[in-house]
């Protein structure tokens, strides 16, 4: 993943991939479809580009224009990178996990 600049998932169905939270990590920028769980990881036009599931011609513009302006590729990958460290970092994560843990005793 060092050596990409976009992390691609074009998928039917997922939940949370890790494949995302992963590239997204290394700073990558996302190309993904609007299914299951990826919406609300990736925020369109910020960290990544969203596409229609089986919409072959939307994947392959959105691939060309990741790869044709690289700088919008390296903006997005320090979104995404930002948005992990942020809302899937440890202290984040920590936060979340003690708040739910207080939730159970009221």
């Amino acid at each position: 993943m060092r050596s990409a600049d976009v992390i691609v998932l074009p998928s039917y169905a997922e939940g949370l991939p890790m494949a995302l939270l992963e590239g997204m990590a290394y700073g990558l920028a996302v190309l993904s479809t609007n299914v299951g769980g990826i919406p609300e990881l990736v925020s369109e036009g910020r960290d990544g580009i969203l596409i229609e599931p089986g919409d072959i011609d939307a994947l392959a513009r959105a691939m060309h224009k990741l790869s044709a302006d690289k700088l919008l590729a390296e903006h997005m990958g320090r979104a995404a990178r930002q948005k992990i460290i942020n809302e899937y970092g440890m202290p984040a994560m920590t936060s979340k996990l003690s708040q739910l843990y207080l939730s159970f005793g009221h």
